[in-house]
């Protein structure tokens, strides 16, 4: 059963994106919001107290739209966070470990909500659709990180 605002007793506080993330506990940020750096460093802090390895896809292009940037992402998480962004991504240094970046909204994202469109002959991409994208998305991403145990890409292994 999905929640809403109003099933939280902070509801009034819930307009703020950490405060949203420290309360319903999210393991996973897709943004696709075009409000620059809107992944702050409280969020991501927020996001590593509830997993391990949290799934932080900044989406929105062109660059200067994006909710953050993949350095910053991999920096405010100790390097942590599972990245994909929107854009192509140079790789990211971060203690010793280079983290290759996947551009996500083109590759992964997008043609996945178009084929679920075309399959359903749905007329309207509801906000039902994306949460169960989204679902679906961090099911594949648990299976696939049991089998690939300590890599930092997400790929799929033997």
């Amino acid at each position: 059963m999905r929640k809403k605002r109003a099933d939280f007793p902070n509801a009034d506080k819930l307009t703020d994106l950490a405060e949203v993330v420290r309360t319903v506990k999210a393991t996973i940020l897709v943004g696709t919001s075009t409000q620059p750096n809107t992944f702050t460093k409280e969020v991501v802090e927020a996001m590593c107290q509830n997993t391990a390895r949290p799934c932080i896809f900044p989406l929105s292009n062109p660059t200067e739209l994006a909710e953050a940037t993949a350095e910053d992402l991999i920096t405010w998480s100790d390097g942590k966070a599972f990245v994909a962004t929107g854009i192509p991504a140079d790789p990211v240094s971060y203690k010793g470990v280079e983290y290759i970046i996947g551009q996500a909204n083109n590759a992964l994202i997008y043609p996945g909500l178009g084929l679920g469109m075309l399959a359903s002959e749905a007329s309207l991409l509801t906000d039902e659709m994306i949460a169960a994208a989204a679902d679906s998305f961090i099911r594949h991403y648990r299976y696939h990180k049991a089998r690939c145990a300590g890599s930092t890409t997400f790929q799929v292994c033997g």
